[in-house]
């Protein structure tokens, strides 16, 4: 009988008290820097988080130096700098930039992932990203400017098609919001997502995956449905809390208002508003939580490395947000002190997830020689917070 591959869990060794103090140092000694220290500051932490990763036995390795960030932050301060400068005084110069920024992010999209993959290791073999510069703009500029032009031109037919109906404008405001963007959203990150997976290698080895924009329209539309099931039942419970307060004493408190006890009346209304965004927010991290877990699932689900090597993702939506909601807690109760705790925490979850099948230990490679590059994309993504990735 055929033996079943060998399944070769990821798992994350770090823990919070450890990390701790390496976390502690580093703040303290980037506010005595003025924030120099921070590049050596992120390369420690890398290093912490790679080196206390384990697949199959082996440890992940983080490569880049400080000279290389340091480098690269001063590049970025400088041009966020130009960018604020020119926000006061040239509103014209400022839109420029902005807008050379926007055409040259497919370029910064590339290098980012180059470096990233290149000062990364395993089993002294470097990873490494071979996307080309004109598939990034096919797939990162070019394919989202046809999809918000579609949108706008829905809309503008549907404006001059109704010659100014009110109806008529509502149906094109419908059809490409709930419509034409989702699809096209999916469309897009579909591209983008064979884009990004299909170009990494290890060493020699290709990863590789092939996604359907179906599932990125599933998603979307489950996705959706639960935002408009969310609000309902959270105009119910704000109803229902409406009616019982108006039914007991707390109703006179908005009769004092009329009283001149403002103090008094505001109480039921603050509580209302706070009530309201504490509901918007458990929404939005649902949400978000759902499309993640999905989509990381999906995306690593569908991937091989070397052709056999089958990569695996079982994380769940709610343990994601249990994690997520009480790491937001415990650092929010203790004024951000508990960070190191909650990094690790949420670095256990993902590893705990995480899994390759497959003859690992007989998959040989070579360290293909490559250049790591500079760190100055890497730290433009996130200086301009451009989050980059797929997983």
């Amino acid at each position: 009988m055929e033996q079943p591959s060998p399944q070769h869990r990821m798992r994350f060794h770090g823990s919070g008290g450890e990390y701790f103090g390496i976390w502690i140092v580093n703040l303290v000694l980037s506010i005595i820097t003025l924030g120099i220290y921070s590049a050596w500051a992120k390369v420690r932490n890398k290093q912490y988080f790679y080196g206390n990763t384990e697949l199959a036995g082996e440890r992940f390795e983080y490569l880049a130096t400080p000279k290389q960030i340091l480098i690269g932050r001063i590049i970025t301060f400088i041009a966020f700098g130009i960018w604020l400068w020119s926000q006061a005084f040239s509103p014209e110069f400022s839109l420029v930039l902005m807008l050379a920024f926007f055409i040259i992010l497919p370029v910064i999209v590339v290098r980012n992932l180059r470096f990233n993959a290149r000062v990364s290791r395993y089993r002294n073999v470097r990873f490494d990203f071979t996307g080309r510069y004109r598939a990034a703009y096919l797939n990162l500029f070019a394919k989202p400017l046809a999809v918000f032009l579609a949108i706008v031109a829905t809309m503008g037919i549907s404006m001059i098609a109704g010659e100014g109906s009110a109806l008529a404008e509502g149906i094109g405001s419908l059809l490409a919001f709930l419509v034409i963007a989702p699809l096209g959203y999916a469309w897009l990150f579909k591209n983008a997502a064979e884009f990004i997976i299909n170009h990494y290698r290890w060493g020699e080895h290709s990863f590789a995956a092939s996604v359907n924009t179906r599932y990125y329209v599933k998603v979307m539309a489950m996705a959706a449905l639960f935002f408009v099931l969310a609000i309902v039942v959270i105009g119910i419970i704000i109803a229902v809390l409406a009616g019982v307060i108006a039914s007991s004493d707390f109703a006179y408190r908005f009769d004092e208002l009329m009283e001149g006890d403002v103090i008094g009346a505001g109480i039921g209304i603050f509580g209302f508003i706070i009530l309201f965004y504490l509901g918007l927010f458990a929404m939005g991290m649902i949400f978000q939580a759902f499309i993640r877990v999905k989509l990381r699932n999906y995306h690593f689900n569908q991937t091989t490395l070397a052709g056999n090597i089958q990569l695996k993702s079982e994380l769940t939506v709610l343990t994601y947000i249990g994690v997520t909601l009480t790491n937001l807690l415990m650092v929010v109760c203790t004024f951000g002190f508990a960070m190191p705790w909650a990094k690790v925490r949420m670095s256990k979850m993902l590893a705990d997830a995480t899994s390759l099948q497959g003859e690992l230990d007989t998959l040989h490679s070579q360290n293909l020689q490559s250049q790591q590059g500079s760190a100055i994309a890497d730290e433009l993504a996130d200086g301009f917070d451009i989050e980059i990735g797929v997983i």
